[in-house]
């Protein structure tokens, strides 16, 4: 409005207002601080905590500075609630249970972030699959239509304008609540998206345009991919749902209104209001939290360890999640689990395979030959031997010390066996799906009791992670302990937490001198504490016939004794004799460094197994191992 004058008086009149005027009111601080405060756009209600009660906002609370658009969420039961965001996933596999635990949580994160119920940052949302098509970025949609949102994918680009962080920044600024970084490949290193997702405030910049600072603690961040190799920091911010594709000719379930994203998108309020009960019953039990500590986003990870496991049912959030982000942020783990993918593919599972055959296998897909150049030959036999070689010495990588890696559902074990004509070991690799029993792992020693404590009494644990448990947490986390049948029960009142079963070896076996044993790590049972035996020497067990390695010299006989496995399993062993029988080989301490399940118990019933099976061209050997199984005897009472 104007005054203008008529008949001689000043009266208002209509105007339209000059762009000079709008900028002075738009800069004037008087109006500014006249504005409503407008501090978070949501379209879908959002539930926040007022005066220690749950409120929905519904439209514009100018208390909260929240403006919320959609249909008010109606008030369900929890048991109600939880049926139906667990049947949004029943169609999804997963590679374990703890990945549908964080699917679950996914859906119930934006639901604490958006009402500033959560107490600090949600991680990224990655989801990874085996295989193109199999739902990662499926889920993602239906996470944001619960929340009557869309997502905004944001992808990398080998060519054109705008680079991923534009892309980023774009959609921040045009205040996209849900953004995702679909299908990503190669190597992701941004240290913009890591700060995005730490720190309190954002500058996002796009081209032709003043820095805008962002906001990012009520924005989610989802990613997805096959084989994307990210940087620790990166690994360290997400929450991993590794996913499974169903096999060829599943049926998926159908509802009136066509596929399940229909059906939430036409039903949005009702599963928002499924949310919604989880997050009533978790403050109505006093917002409370579990002492989870094994990711760095810790008041998520204990907040949703708590949800998922009393309310929806799902168990512990991040069991075996280290393991993942470790592969994840490991060259050489991703590269094995390309390579695990393509030997299923090509139906090669549950053979023993050599460096040369896998070669053949990687060779027409996109993984990569190590040690080969874009535009080199196979055929060429220089080639091929140096591929070879670089293809051994990155699983030898990929192993470590160790000879079993799970890796999404795909047991991975090594073994040396012996060429009598090229006179030396060759390395051999099998491919197998893992077995169920081996998904679970009866026993798990709490974060504070660690390994590598000091044996005598009852000493501190130091709560920082020790050498031991570091290099045993390479190992997959299912179970420590990988053996021949299921594991064994938990002892009464086992706690949670770490992943190591009740008769691993708690340690490393001293090595051999020449004629003798030294000593060995006696695993103590429930008290999880390592103590030191001395042995008294046996003679020459384990002195003849052998090489360093265990392996029988190429020109001996050989004969095949069976050696008692707990749970009744048998399998065979390869024993040396000379050709005066003066020459069998066993060694305890070669044998307890391979079988992971070594117990006192156990190896006193395989030393009077293999007694009575030499008994009668060996006295003198049987005499020795039912020597040793009586040692074994003084110990079975106070180890198991």
């Amino acid at each position: 409005m104007e005054f203008g004058k008529k008949h001689g008086q000043f009266v208002e009149q209509p105007a339209i207002c000059t762009e000079q005027h709008a900028k002075l009111i738009l800069h004037c601080a008087e109006f500014q601080q006249a504005l409503p405060v407008l501090r978070l756009l949501s379209r879908c209600p959002v539930l926040i905590e007022r005066n220690g009660q749950l409120i929905q906002i519904s439209g514009y609370d100018r208390a909260s500075g929240i403006w919320a658009a959609g249909q008010p969420a109606p008030e369900l039961p929890l048991d109600e609630s939880v049926k139906l965001l667990s049947g949004l996933l029943v169609d999804y596999r997963f590679a374990s249970a703890p990945d549908r635990a964080r699917a679950l949580a996914a859906f119930i994160t934006p639901g604490l972030i958006m009402g500033g119920l959560l107490g600090g940052r949600a991680p990224v949302d990655l989801g990874e699959a085996d295989d193109s098509q199999s739902g990662k970025g499926y889920r993602n949609k239906l996470t944001a239509a619960i929340f009557n949102h869309a997502v905004r994918a944001v992808t990398q680009k080998r060519g054109g304008v705008g680079s991923l962080e534009e892309s980023f920044a774009t959609a921040l600024i045009r205040g996209r609540n849900f953004i995702s970084l679909d299908n990503m490949r190669g190597t992701i290193d941004s240290p913009a998206l890591e700060s995005f997702l730490t720190e309190d405030s954002y500058q996002a910049r796009v081209p032709h345009q003043a820095a805008v600072e962002i906001d990012p603690r009520r924005i989610i961040i989802q990613l997805t991919s096959n084989k994307a190799e990210i940087t620790n920091d990166l690994a360290n911010r997400s929450s991993c749902v590794r996913i499974l594709k169903q096999q060829e000719g599943y049926q998926f379930r159908e509802y009136p209104e066509g596929d399940v994203l229909d059906h939430v998108r036409a039903n949005q309020p009702r599963y928002l209001g499924a949310v919604f009960a989880v997050i009533r019953a978790w403050h109505d039990s006093g917002k409370r939290k579990t002492n989870e500590s094994r990711h760095d986003f810790r008041p998520w990870a204990r907040t949703l360890d708590w949800i998922v496991q009393n309310l929806l049912g799902a168990g512990p959030l991040l069991d075996g999640h280290r393991d993942t982000q470790l592969r994840m942020s490991t060259p050489g783990l991703n590269w094995l689990r390309d390579v695990a993918l393509a030997v299923r593919k090509a139906d090669s599972f549950d053979r023993w395979l050599r460096a040369h055959q896998i070669l053949d296998i990687i060779a027409d897909t996109t993984i990569e030959v190590p040690g080969v150049a874009e535009h080199d030959d196979l055929a060429d036999d220089n080639i091929r031997k140096k591929a070879l070689q670089a293809i051994g010495h990155r699983l030898g990588t990929c192993f470590g010390s160790h000879n079993l890696r799970v890796i999404d559902g795909i047991e991975v074990e090594r073994q040396k066996v012996y060429d009598p004509n090229q006179r030396r070991k060759n390395r051999e690799y099998l491919f197998r799906a893992a077995s169920a029993a081996e998904h679970e792992c009866a026993y798990s020693p709490t974060p504070e009791d660690r390994l590598g404590a000091d044996s005598s009494d009852q000493a501190h644990f130091d709560s920082e992670s020790t050498e031991a448990e570091a290099t045993l947490s390479t190992k997959p986390e299912i179970c420590a302990y990988s053996p021949p049948s299921a594991p064994s029960p938990a002892p009464n009142g086992a706690p949670n937490g770490k992943a190591f079963a009740p008769n691993a070896p708690m340690g490393h076996v001293i090595p051999m001198t020449e004629n003798h044993v030294d000593s060995v790590f006696i695993n103590s049972g429930v008290n999880k504490c390592i103590y030191r035996e001395v042995i008294q020497p046996l003679r020459r067990i384990g002195a003849l016939g052998a090489d360093e390695g265990g392996q029988p010299p190429a020109d001996a006989p050989l004969i095949s004794e069976p050696i008692y496995i707990p749970n009744t399993a048998v399998e065979s062993a390869t024993w040396c004799t000379e050709s005066d029988h003066s020459g069998l080989s066993p060694s305890v301490v070669e044998l307890a460094r391979e079988r992971d399940g070594w117990t006192p118990s156990s190896w006193h019933n395989r030393l009077l197994q293999q007694a009575s099976a030499c008994a009668g061209n060996h006295p003198v050997r049987a005499a020795e191992f039912r020597q040793a199984a009586e040692l074994m005897t003084n110990h079975r009472g106070a180890s198991e």
